[in-house]
């Protein structure tokens, strides 16, 4: 019986793998050169999108816009259809490289006219010393100053000057109180570091105390300036969390509170007087320096849960240029469509769906596309580094390839960051590769699969999404008498599941054919 068993899990392994093994069309060594996103994803027939496309060689080729009735190639499926659109003629374009700088910070730009004396102070705790990284710098033309860690060791770089500001290494995940005193007409630094009492007795023999250097700086002079947190003058990233920063420029003292207002992208500094813009989505709402670990959430005591996580990889937004704007037509079809880029480089299809225009007529029955699931998984790296499709990495897609070589292009949920600390954000501003028709053996290619077997049908489906229900609420169900999930629907919002209860009360026939779905709240 066991040895039975043992024979349905090694064949069903078999099928995943191939699922996710290269076509004969794109043998491995091939190499993925074009990629892309759009914005939306998920939209309204007459709504305007933009697609973002990128190579990383310089290529010359057509843009399309095809409907994707299925997008599995694989024998297991009912085969690989897409119909360009008619209304929609082919667009020449040319590609180049769009780079991609992963890397949260937080940057404000502050007045100043050749300020005599600048006092800089914060509680910093380190989480990656293998890596250098820029902990603080402030910059204007021509004038730089860096607080930085090589390896283990703190440093300041005044001009092109290093400094050791300690003389004992730093330890990961223990925080550090740093004041920074520049005397900038003498040309004098006082630099002090300190550290607290922590949970480590032992530790706290070789940590403990304070540690005081001065010492003799280049001649250095600031006019306006530019001040960073996890941030170089030239783009240096660090890891590790920032808490209570203070800049005080002359008389004049900003300071700004990490304990409050935690979906803020951008923070007044006490006094309104300075805002810090934060990049890339940094972890907010995490400990800081005084947690006592009494409390576990950052309601209860939010003065103790201070602090932002700075990641060197952090990417939500890829912040490149749009190569297309374009406004969908009013009587465009509900359903799953793509762009297409076909050029000297090679090919790539980037997903979008689109629901029917607000005055138009709908179906009866809808297909709920999963695009939170879409999201927790996206450019996740399981066949690459888990453990449970080893089989597979021998004949992996491009795209999958393509993950292995690119770190640039953000984790998910189901990776860690380099420092050990879990990924709590993923974004769709970026290219998603598993978000490609036949490119992962579940989520968005099987879910094509649903969507070709109810066009067979003819039973004339719309396409909804998680996000048009997130932010439509019962409004975005409503419409429909059958709602049909899609395979892996895993992650749900609270406003997504109340608008779907409500739905369900008020007589909508629920179609699940998933697996592993309404398990995590996003």
């Amino acid at each position: 019986m066991e040895s039975k068993s043992r024979q349905v899990t090694g064949q069903i392994l078999t099928q995943l793998f191939e699922l996710h093994q290269t076509s004969p069309q794109n043998q491995p060594g091939d190499s993925k050169q074009i990629t892309g996103y759009c914005e939306p994803l998920s939209l309204r027939a007459g709504e305007q999108i933009q697609w973002f496309g990128s190579s990383h060689v310089p290529t010359s080729g057509q843009l399309d816009l095809v409907r994707l009735d299925c997008g599995d190639p694989t024998r297991s499926g009912p085969g690989f259809a897409e119909h360009p659109l008619e209304s929609f003629s082919a667009l020449d374009i040319e590609l180049g490289e769009q780079p991609l700088v992963p890397g949260s910070f937080a940057e404000t730009v502050l007045p100043a006219v050749d300020p005599k004396t600048v006092s800089i102070s914060f509680w910093f705790q380190p989480t990656l010393l293998k890596r250098d990284g820029v902990i603080a710098s402030i910059h204007s033309k021509g004038a730089a100053i860096e607080i930085l860690n090589k390896g283990e060791y703190l440093f300041g770089r005044f001009g092109a000057t290093e400094f050791l500001l300690r003389e004992r290494p730093l330890e990961r995940r223990r925080w550090y109180f740093l004041r920074l005193n520049i005397e900038l007409t003498r040309r004098r630094v006082t630099a002090m570091v300190t550290t607290p009492q922590s949970t480590s007795p032992g530790r706290d023999l070789l940590q403990m105390g304070e540690d005081t250097k001065e010492f003799e700086i280049p001649d250095i002079a600031f006019n306006e300036i530019v001040f960073r947190l996890a941030a170089g003058v030239e783009g240096g990233r660090w890891d590790g969390r920032i808490a209570e920063p203070e800049i005080v420029i002359d008389e004049a003292a900003y300071i700004w509170s990490f304990a409050d207002d935690m979906e803020a992208a951008v923070l007044e500094s006490v006094g309104g007087a300075a805002e810090l813009a934060f990049h890339q989505l940094p972890a907010r709402g995490v400990t800081g320096p005084h947690w006592s670990g009494e409390q576990q959430r950052w309601s209860e005591a939010s003065d103790q849960w201070n602090a932002v996580h700075f990641h060197h990889d952090d990417l939500y937004d890829a912040g490149w240029s749009p190569t297309l704007t374009f406004d969908l037509p009013e009587d465009l079809p509900s359903g799953i469509y793509c762009f297409r880029y076909q050029g000297d480089a090679g090919i790539d299809r980037v997903p979008f769906f689109v629901r029917p225009a607000a005055t138009a007529v709908h179906s009866d029955i809808a297909l709920l596309m999963p695009t939170c699931t879409y999201m927790a998984y996206a450019n996740h790296r399981m066949l690459i580094e888990g453990a449970d499709f080893v089989g597979a990495r021998s004949n992996l897609r491009p795209e999958h390839r393509y993950l292995a070589e690119h770190r640039d292009l953000g984790l998910s949920h189901y990776e860690k960051h380099p420092d050990g600390s879990g990924v709590m954000f993923s974004s769709r501003r970026r290219p998603i590769l598993q978000l490609r028709p036949g490119a992962d053996g579940w989520n968005f290619t099987p879910d094509t699969d649903l969507n070709a077997f109810l066009t067979h049908l003819e039973v004339n489906h719309d396409i909804v999404s998680d996000e048009d229900v997130h932010t439509d609420g019962l409004a975005a169900l409503a419409p429909y008498r059958v709602i049909v999930t899609g395979t892996h629907p895993e992650y749900w919002s609270t406003a997504m599941l109340d608008a779907l209860e409500e739905w369900q009360r008020n007589g909508g026939r629920l179609m699940y054919l998933g697996g592993n779905g309404f398990y995590w709240r996003v």
